[in-house]
């Protein structure tokens, strides 16, 4: 059964994403639905684990893997998916290298805003409590 889950895009992503064509958008759009209604349980064709790393890091693969787009996002420690960066297939380079990289520089940004916040709002029930 179908887990719906949390989907985070980080600026990185929104970067990308803003300079595909309307196609890529249109697809790449499609599969992070698909992410939401599926959750951890979104796989092939659609999502597959990258090997290696440093992070469990997967990919989304617009179109059912037919589109040079790819989409990388893991989940979080709360669930959510975290989609981290995207790249195309026919960019020069190494994309699965490069977004590693990307991905886990990412997602340890997003992991430190999480924790900061839990601890703003930890001081801040500290400090009703106290206020009592």
């Amino acid at each position: 059964m179908p887990v719906p889950t949390t989907v985070l895009v980080t600026q990185t992503f929104e970067a990308w994403l803003d300079v595909q064509t309307a196609q890529v958008k249109k697809q790449v759009n499609f599969v992070i639905g698909l992410l939401e209604m599926e959750g951890v349980q979104l796989g092939a064709p659609y999502s597959s684990a990258i090997n290696g790393g440093t992070i469990s890091l997967r990919e989304l693969r617009p179109a059912a893997g037919k589109s040079p787009a790819r989409v990388f996002y893991v989940f979080d420690p709360d669930r959510n998916a975290v989609v981290l960066c995207g790249g195309s297939k026919n960019d020069a380079g190494d994309l699965y290298e490069t977004a590693k990289l990307t991905a886990a520089t990412e997602f340890e940004s997003h992991l430190k805003a999480v924790a900061d916040e839990k601890e703003k709002k930890r001081k801040e029930v500290a400090k009703k409590k106290k206020q009592k």
